[in-house]
């Protein structure tokens, strides 16, 4: 299904929030996006190790110029993007990690 962008932009407003993006400036610009954290567990040899694996879906519109690496705030916690998953249907996946520095 290929989403219009008045579609992104009711479901956005309806469900998502306000992340920062920073983009060099002072301030970041700020997206709306859909933030999820869901919980990993990978059963290695001997015990699990246990994450998550936080992400924020988008317009693919607000996000032209996004990078690796580049700075995204969350509910005042920093993150990283460390993947970009455009999907083809208006919508981008940026996979996170937190930063820590």
């Amino acid at each position: 299904m290929n989403w219009t962008a008045a579609d992104i932009t009711a479901f956005l407003a309806a469900l998502g929030l306000t992340v920062t993006l920073d983009n060099g400036s002072l301030n970041g610009i700020e997206i709306t996006g859909i933030f999820s954290e869901p919980f990993e567990a990978v059963n290695q040899f001997d015990g699990s190790v246990e994450s998550s694996g936080p992400s924020v879906e988008c317009a693919t519109a607000d996000i032209s110029d996004v990078k690796h690496n580049q700075a995204l705030r969350v509910n005042d916690t920093d993150y990283v993007i460390t993947g970009i998953q455009n999907d083809g249907t208006g919508w981008t996946k940026l996979y996170l990690r937190e930063r820590f520095d």
